[in-house]
C-alpha cells in the first residue's frame, strides 16, 4: 500500500502548553527549520507543509513567506499550507500568489484552503480581517474564492462580481505550471478531544469538500474517527452526483516515534516538561489513538489502518523536534514499507 509523507515545518513555538503540534520548541529557529527541510527531502519525505496563522499564542512565521523562501532551497518536494485560511487574503491577490509559487517552483504547489474555524476568529479579527461567526458565511466566502481563484488561474481576463468579492479586469500571468492547475486541497477539523467542533462548522465544510476538493485533509484523529468522518463525505458525494474516488484522501497527524515502549513514555515525560499546565496528551491511551505514536512496528500498522480506509498523504508533525531523531527514524524504517 503506497503512501505520500509531507514533513510539517516547525515555524512556531508551540512549548509552554501552547500548541501541541510541536511540544518540544518554545522559540523559533528558521535556520533549524530549513536545515530540517533540506535533511528530509535527502531523506525522501515528498512534500512540505507549514500552518498558515498570524498568531497563536506564542511566536509564528508568516507561512507564505516561508514557503517561498524554502522552494528555492528544494527541488523535488511539493509546497503548501496547513491549511491557507481564505479569509486571511483577498481570493484574487491569493491566485496571484500562488501562480507566482507555482512558476518559481515549477509546478511544486498544493493550494490548500480552509474557510476559517472558530480557534481562528481572534487572530483574524485582531488583523481587522473580516469574519462572520456563521460557518455558512464563511464556507460560502469560500466558495467564492475558489471560483475567483479559478478564473484567474485560467489567465484570461477576469471579471467577477459576487456577494463578497469581484475582480474587474484582473489578470494573472503567467499563469500556473500545473496543467490544467495547481489541486484544490480543502481541510476539516479532526477528532482530537482538545480541539473537537462543536460548532456544526465540519459538517458544513464537508459539503465544500464533495463539491471542490481535489485532496480532503483531515487533522489528527483516530481511525475509527476518519471512518465516520469518510463516510459523510462518501454521503455527500452521493448527494451531488460526485464520486468519492475522485477526491484524494490526506490525513495531518503528529508522529512520536520510539524504539521501545519505555523509550516512549520519556518522549511524553520531555513534552511534560515543556509544557507543565499538561494541556495536551495527559492520558497515555488516547495519545496512542489519536497519533502515529508507538514503535516502528506499531506506527507501521496504524498507518495500515488509515491506508485501508482510503487515506493515501499523511502530513507529519514529529512531536520530538528539534531533535531530528523522529524524522530520521521514520524515514528509516517506516517510509520504506509504503513505496
Amino acid at each position: 500500500m503506497k503512501a505520500d509523507f509531507g514533513f510539517a515545518v516547525p515555524i512556531l513555538a508551540g512549548g509552554n502548553d501552547n500548541l501541541p503540534r510541536i511540544p518540544c520548541s518554545t522559540t523559533i529557529d528558521f535556520g533549524a527549520a530549513k536545515e530540517a527541510t533540506i535533511l528530509c527531502e535527502k531523506l525522501g519525505y515528498d512534500a512540505l507543509y507549514m500552518a498558515d496563522h498570524l498568531s497563536m499564542g506564542g511566536e509564528i512565521l508568516e507561512g507564505w513567506t516561508v514557503l517561498s523562501a524554502l522552494s528555492a532551497v528544494t527541488k523535488s518536494m511539493r509546497l503548501g499550507t496547513i491549511h491557507t485560511a481564505s479569509l486571511f487574503r483577498n481570493p484574487a491577490l491569493l491566485a496571484k500568489m500562488s501562480a507566482t509559487l507555482d512558476c518559481i517552483s515549477n509546478g511544486r504547489l498544493d493550494l490548500f484552503l480552509e474557510a476559517g474555524h472558530l480557534g481562528g476568529k481572534e487572530e483574524t479579527v485582531s488583523y481587522g480581517l473580516p469574519w462572520s461567526d456563521d460557518a455558512n458565511v464563511r464556507a460560502a466566502m469560500l466558495e467564492e474564492a475558489i471560483a475567483v481563484i479559478l478564473q484567474l488561474w485560467s489567465g484570461d481576463e477576469s471579471t467577477f462580481r459576487g456577494k463578497y468579492y469581484s475582480t474587474e479586469g484582473a489578470v494573472c500571468r503567467p499563469r500556473p505550471v500545473q496543467d490544467p492547475h495547481p489541486p484544490i486541497w480543502i481541510g476539516t477539523g479532526g477528532g482530537e478531544p482538545a480541539f473537537t467542533d462543536k460548532t456544526g462548522a465540519d459538517e458544513v465544510m464537508i459539503k465544500v469538500v464533495a463539491k471542490h476538493a481535489d485532496v480532503w485533509n483531515n487533522t489528527p484523529a483516530s481511525v475509527e474517527h476518519c471512518r465516520l468522518k469518510l463516510k459523510r463525505l462518501e454521503e455527500e458525494c452521493i448527494t451531488i452526483g460526485r464520486d468519492v474516488g475522485e477526491i484524494t484522501k490526506s490525513l495531518e497527524t503528529q508522529v512520536f516515534i520510539a524504539k521501545n515502549e519505555d523509550e516512549l513514555r520519556r518522549q511524553l515525560e520531555t513534552v511534560r516538561r515543556f509544557n507543565p499546565a499538561g494541556k495536551f496528551f495527559r492520558d497515555y491511551e488516547e495519545f496512542k489513538q489519536f497519533y502515529i505514536a508507538g514503535t516502528t512496528e506499531e506506527c507501521i500498522k496504524r498507518i495500515q489502518d488509515y491506508r485501508r480506509l482510503g487515506f493515501t498523504k499523511f502530513i507529519v508533525w514529529f512531536g520530538d523536534y528539534p531533535s531530528l531523531d523522529g524524522v530520521r527514524q521514520f524515514a528509516a524504517d517506516v517510509i520504506p514499507q509504503f513505496r
